[in-house]
């Protein structure tokens, strides 16, 4: 009874945006509409439905994240790039959540979850890395901390298909000088902290 009101709310509330959320589709973080474009992305994340379907929605509003940097960095508006990968880490790591969460419980969609993560996070690390070398210096920090982020995923993707026994040889590869740039500076930002600590 619950998700049968949970449903009706969100498409009530749908029906009576209408045109606003229409609207609201190609909205960029820094434009009026969008707040409306993420509300109706956190209403989809509610939906309850089968673990992978569950991914394959994030995984898309990830991949809408990708999509926003691209945008802001060809209209010039790397400001407002913060706040998108903000966005793009906070579903990358609701899907990892996820597939780790049907992982421990041995549930049988793991490795289908743990493909997806696999495949998306290889194409958007791509993506990603051909903005860092174009957009200015005072955005590097945030393309780079979404390069992290999909680092890690992607990582931690391979590592639980291995732990399932799965093929991973067939999978999208990172090209090494991404990994390694990557990697780079993952281990940079740990001495930086260790640094700190020891101070």
């Amino acid at each position: 009874m619950k998700k049968i009101v949970v449903v009706l709310a969100i498409v009530a509330t749908l029906s009576s945006l209408g045109g606003t959320v229409y609207a609201a589709q190609d909205s960029l973080p820094g434009d009026a509409l969008y707040p409306v474009k993420l509300g109706v992305e956190r209403m989809a994340m509610m939906l309850r439905g089968n673990d992978v379907p569950r991914a394959e929605r994030a995984l898309s509003f990830a991949d809408k994240r990708v999509g926003e940097m691209v945008a802001l960095t060809e209209k010039g508006r790397s400001e407002d790039l913060g706040l998108t990968v903000e966005k793009y880490c906070y579903t990358l790591n609701v899907t990892l959540a996820r597939m780790e969460k049907v992982f421990s419980k041995g549930g049988p969609h793991a490795g289908e979850i743990a493909m997806l993560v696999t495949q998306a996070t290889a194409e958007h690390l791509s993506t990603l890395n051909e903005l860092y070398d174009i957009v200015p210096d005072e955005a590097k920090p945030a393309i780079q901390r979404a390069m992290e982020e999909a680092l890690k995923c992607y990582q931690r993707a391979i590592q639980v298909q291995e732990e399932l026994g799965l093929q991973v040889s067939g999978l999208v590869a990172i090209p090494a000088t991404i990994r390694e740039r990557v990697e780079q500076w993952i281990q940079e930002s740990a001495e930086a902290g260790l640094t700190e600590v020891g101070q």
